[in-house]
């Protein structure tokens, strides 16, 4: 059996160039039904951004999350600016709850930061093991003790960030875009079609 992959159109998906200084930008990008996988690491999050002057995190959705305590940034989802958000964050995060739904979901969002090179932090849940390459691509953390020690360790350490984002954006040009994948999907179906 073969598997095509959830893949994006890397013209769409330009390299991010400018990276922030100060505050290092968490950023997060998806539906407001989905904040809920925040629930768990809400408290370290909260004492992060506490201790940390220097990061700052920043939603995109269609509705704020209601975080009691967490100062964040919010913008407003629009159509078609998906790059333009993914390019005003340095590290992307994407924790998930452990749940059926969760193991089912394909890690477009892991895609779409390493896409633009950004570093990932996230959940180890379905796709996401399989997207996220820890310690190359990004750190799947399974902990709260991991998320700290993994985002920390990115905020800090502005090289590895790059390091990371750029062996991410090669892993979806090989893996994940549809410049890879559009071939081997045509030549399914000529397969197909000769049955």
């Amino acid at each position: 059996m073969e598997v095509i992959p959830s893949s994006v159109d890397l013209e769409n998906y330009p390299l991010k160039e400018n990276w922030s200084e100060n505050p290092v930008v968490l950023g997060w990008i998806g539906s407001p039904e989905n904040l809920i996988d925040f629930v768990p690491i809400l408290p370290f999050l909260r004492e992060l951004v506490r201790m940390a002057d220097e990061l700052c995190i920043k939603v995109v959705s269609t509705c704020p999350p209601k975080w009691n305590g967490i100062p964040f940034l919010f913008e407003q989802w629009k159509l078609g600016q998906d790059v333009t958000y993914l390019h005003s964050f340095d590290i992307g995060l994407m924790p998930l709850n452990d749940t059926e739904r969760s193991r089912g979901r394909c890690a477009f969002k892991a895609i779409q930061y390493m896409a633009v090179g950004l570093p990932v932090v996230a959940s180890p849940i379905g796709a996401a093991s399989e997207v996220i390459v820890h310690g190359e691509t990004g750190f799947l953390a399974t902990s709260i003790e991991e998320w700290v020690e993994y985002l920390s360790l990115l905020v800090k350490n502005k090289p590895l960030q790059t390091k990371m984002g750029k062996a991410g954006r090669a892993r979806v040009e090989r893996l994940y875009s549809i410049q890879a994948n559009a071939p081997k999907l045509a030549s399914l179906l000529r397969e197909v079609a000769l049955l």
